[in-house]
């Protein structure tokens, strides 16, 4: 007769079901559009009970690891990044790669989040850079290949999300792409988010885009790149002196990428300094784009990418600008442009004024917004035109009813008629999600003058 049932004879399925209840949330669904930091992911602590039930036995402990390396965290200095290329093992250099390929736990990697810190300031430049001695701007240009980095991570695992949490000026050199950096003091932020996603492992087929797509997305681009140009004077000067190679950067095409996220954190420390409205804060929202001078002129976004998130606490109209007149072709936009509002103090008296003042310039970025999405095309020219072919529109902003108030009666009420409706607050659909025919005219497509009181 056999002995009693225990728990240690429980088939590995069953116990990887029981394990996989002490498994929390993913750290994507809390972090990510929280403010940058390089100690926002942190696994120390959330991931505690699965780590308990780890030590009861070594059977335990292997499938409890298929679960606690789901979401694989490598943090590293800028320093040691550089010295792995002339590894002979690259990914071995690599200890949570080496790990996971070691304990042949790889199939089970959904996410890897690399976190990059910044070495000391130099006093020499290094020579992987080009400076832009024309004044008033200074701009860095990275010309360092790094794809052999992506090859690397990319070849022993295939995950579902790739972050990147390092400083503005540290992802311009990972992506091989041009910084401004001349206003980068008048900015908080030390951290930006880049996170870059997909739904499943499986090849997605890539919609080309022919036709009347193609031919908007190129005219769009020669014209958005050719104002971009004449929109600064100075730029004209630069671009004269400016190298002519471009380093690719096969990252954002290695694997099909159906969503990108950036988080550049909060912009609400410009506001203190004179001229704010001047300043240029440092991003790689225009190498994302496309928009700006070489090398950022050739988008980092790739065709597969339909859904973009961008998130950043009271951005400088003129950066918030960007996304309005070239926004790509996408399905879905998400965005949050302020923080939660902080109630009344009494014992500050200029922090409710800085407080109505923060919300007149957010309610200048939800109407610029909703021009742009919804306004006339003759009135709209600064727009990109891909604005016409979203599908859905959200807000980040939930939290904020002067936002949802602006959301919900200015421009889903002007356009319910024709098929968007709220799904919930802040959340807007098109649920007719239209095709536009090719040689669509632009002016059938406007409304009349009584639908655009509002603009």
């Amino acid at each position: 007769m056999d002995g009693p049932a225990t728990i240690q004879g429980l088939p590995n399925e069953l116990l990887d079901i029981i394990l996989g209840y002490l498994e929390s949330p993913a750290p994507a669904d809390a972090w990510l559009k929280c403010s940058p930091s390089s100690g926002a992911v942190s696994s120390s602590d959330c991931q505690q009970p699965l780590k308990s039930a780890s030590l009861v036995s070594k059977k335990w402990r292997d499938v409890a690891n298929q679960h606690l390396f789901r979401r694989v965290v490598w943090r590293v200095d800028k320093t040691a990044v550089q010295g792995l290329e002339t590894e002979i093992d690259r990914s071995g250099a690599i200890s949570p790669l080496r790990f996971v390929r070691d304990n042949e736990l790889v199939p089970y990697v959904d996410s890897f989040t690399m976190v990059v810190n910044d070495q000391p300031v130099q006093k020499s430049v290094p020579s992987d850079i080009i400076l832009s001695d024309f004044a008033p701007e200074k701009r860095v240009t990275y010309d360092t290949d790094m794809n052999w980095l992506w090859a690397t991570i990319l070849e022993d695992i295939d995950p579902l999300r790739l972050t990147l949490v390092a400083s503005p000026k540290t992802l311009a050199w990972l992506f091989s792409r041009m910084i401004f950096l001349a206003d980068e003091w008048c900015f908080s932020a030390s951290h930006h988010i880049v996170s870059l996603s997909r739904e499943s492992r499986q090849t997605l087929e890539i919609v080309s885009r022919t036709g009347q797509d193609a031919s908007d997305s190129g005219s769009d681009s020669t014209t958005t790149n050719s104002s971009a140009a004449s929109s600064r004077t100075s730029v004209s000067s630069y671009m004269s002196r400016r190298p002519t190679r471009r380093t690719p950067c096969n990252l954002f095409t290695m694997k099909p990428w159906a969503s990108v996220l950036l988080n550049e954190g909060s912009n609400s420390r410009v506001y203190k300094v004179y001229e704010y409205s001047l300043k240029r804060p440092p991003s790689i929202l225009g190498a994302l784009l496309g928009c700006e001078e070489h090398p950022n002129n050739t988008p980092l976004l790739p065709h597969s990418v339909r859904n973009l998130s961008y998130i950043c606490d009271s951005p400088v109209s003129s950066h918030w600008n960007v996304v309005i007149r070239f926004l790509p072709r996408l399905d879905k936009f998400y965005f949050r442009v302020s923080a939660p509002t902080p109630p009344p103090s009494p014992f500050r008296p200029g922090h409710n004024a800085e407080s109505n003042y923060a919300a007149l310039r957010r309610n200048d970025l939800y109407l610029s917004l909703m021009r742009a999405a919804f306004g006339k095309r003759r009135a709209n020219g600064n727009s990109s035109i891909n604005w016409r072919y979203l599908q859905e529109i959200e807000s980040g902003d939930q939290d904020n009813e002067s936002c949802m108030y602006l959301m919900e009666n200015n421009f889903v009420a002007q356009r319910e008629k024709r098929g968007w409706a709220i799904v919930r607050p802040g959340f807007i659909r098109d649920e007719t999600v239209p095709i536009p025919l090719p040689g669509e005219d632009d002016e059938g497509d406007a409304w009349s003058d009584s639908d655009s009181d509002w603009l």
